[in-house]
């Protein structure tokens, strides 16, 4: 009787402990953008992708003459990266302005920032973009994954710093 009564206390207090688990907190958040960040420089498409859901969307929409509009599934986002990084230039990230905001429920949160990437080649300096993004984050099994990205892209001079 003893051993069944502790089975039942420990089956009361299991919900609690796993409900702990699956909130996204600021910390979790902040250590998810740290991990991209890392992958995104070391141009590690794979470990970036691992902080998407599996149903993920990225959308681009380029600003000024560029113009047009981007959507992407998973697998067409990692093709994006790879093709884009297998080319013989030098990318480097800077992301400012992150805001986040986590639901009150504590199982969403969506992130706000402006990610500077400049490109060169041979040491001159070939593009810059400046992106506005947004993003959803959703817990899946515990961890905080990007479910939703939405980037406006500026480059030229809708690029340069505002000062």
């Amino acid at each position: 009787m003893k051993v069944l009564k502790n089975c039942l206390i420990l089956l009361c207090f299991l919900p609690f402990t796993s409900l702990a688990e699956e909130l996204i907190t600021e910390k979790s958040i902040e250590n998810l953008i740290s991990n991209i960040e890392e992958a995104a420089k070391r141009q590690d498409v794979e470990q970036l992708i691992t902080h998407f859901a599996k149903d993920a969307k990225v959308t681009f929409e380029f600003s000024g003459s560029q113009g047009g509009k981007m959507e992407l599934d998973l697998l067409g986002y990692k093709e994006h990266l790879k093709q884009g990084w297998s080319m013989p230039m030098k990318f480097s990230y800077q992301v400012d302005d992150i805001a986040i905001s986590i639901a009150e429920n504590g199982k969403s949160a969506e992130v706000t920032d402006l990610v500077t990437e400049t490109i060169t080649m041979d040491g001159e300096i070939i593009m810059t973009t400046r992106t506005y993004e947004k993003i959803q984050i959703v817990n899946v099994r515990g961890l905080p994954m990007i479910t939703r990205v939405y980037g406006l892209i500026m480059t030229g001079s809708e690029a340069e710093p505002v000062i």
